[in-house]
């Protein structure tokens, strides 16, 4: 009896709020988790991540971030950037979460997360060092090196 009370008043609060919560960003390790799977990295050596080639779903991915703009060579480039650095920190990672922020901290920086209606969600802007994020939306401007005959 009680169990189906549980039952019935989380689904009447789904139902006062429209849709469930999508549980891929539900929580904090749940966003990882999703974007880390997206790439193909999630639970899988170093190695193996390394030779991973895998063409990441890019509904998804933008889905995993606060301020993903999906028609920018740099912000696709700054994801990767954070699922490598996620990934190379799989069984490492350490959470802590607040109310409406999370930090992970991974070997070499630490990524943050914001609680939104989305759910959980990672901050480019406050996860990717200025000197990277410049150098990554920087690098498809470049011109060759020196020009193909």
């Amino acid at each position: 009896m009680l169990t189906s009370l549980v039952v019935v008043s989380i689904a009447g609060l789904w139902s006062c709020d429209g849709d469930p919560p999508d549980p891929r960003f539900a929580t904090p390790q749940a966003t990882v988790q999703t974007l880390l799977k997206t790439y193909g990295l999630w639970q899988v050596t170093f190695l193996e991540a390394r030779d991973t080639r895998q063409q990441p779903d890019i509904d998804t991915v933008a889905r995993c971030f606060w301020d993903y703009d999906r028609d920018d060579s740099g912000s696709r480039a700054m994801g990767e950037f954070v699922a490598g650095m996620l990934a190379a920190g799989q069984g490492r990672l350490e959470y802590d979460v607040r109310q409406t922020q999370a930090l992970v901290r991974t070997m070499n920086h630490p990524v943050f997360l914001r609680k939104t209606d989305d759910g959980w969600l990672i901050v480019l802007r406050d996860t990717v060092p200025e000197e990277i994020r410049n150098g990554l939306r920087d690098r498809p401007r470049r011109a060759p090196d020196h020009e193909m005959p």
